[in-house]
């Protein structure tokens, strides 16, 4: 019994002198890039060219986000029944682009249509395209 209280105490010195006293933990940055406000500042007016039926990609290329999200440089979720699907994407702190499409086609997302956009946020610079 001894022994086993001996060699407790001696894994706990042991690990007391070995840990620091204030640890501190490691610091990740995972930010990635925002949007630009050069291109925020042409999505509004773009809206106006987004046509019913168009596919996302032709939506997401419209608005010049093509390249963003290519790069993983947007955070997106979605939710919705299939034929009022919707898609949140986070540009930018305070602007927030949500798009829905009809997905409900016989091809799921390879028969999508775009539906309706909006802007969200307070975040949004003004309307001036370059």
């Amino acid at each position: 019994m001894n022994r086993i209280i001996g060699c407790v105490l001696l894994i706990c010195v042991l690990g007391a002198i070995g840990c620091p006293k204030d640890p501190k933990p490691p610091t990740v940055e995972l930010r990635v890039p925002p949007v630009p406000e050069t291109v925020l500042a042409n999505i509004p007016p773009k809206i106006g060219l987004l046509k019913p039926g168009m596919t996302e990609p032709e939506v997401l290329n419209t608005l010049g986000l093509t390249e963003y999200l290519n790069k993983g440089w947007v955070f997106a979720h979605g939710g919705g029944s299939l034929d009022h699907h919707w898609t949140s994407y986070q540009l930018r702190e305070g602007c927030i682009l949500i798009l829905s499409f009809d997905r409900s086609g016989p091809d799921g997302s390879q028969n999508e249509k775009f539906l309706s956009a909006t802007l969200s946020g307070n975040g949004w610079p003004e309307n001036k395209p370059d």
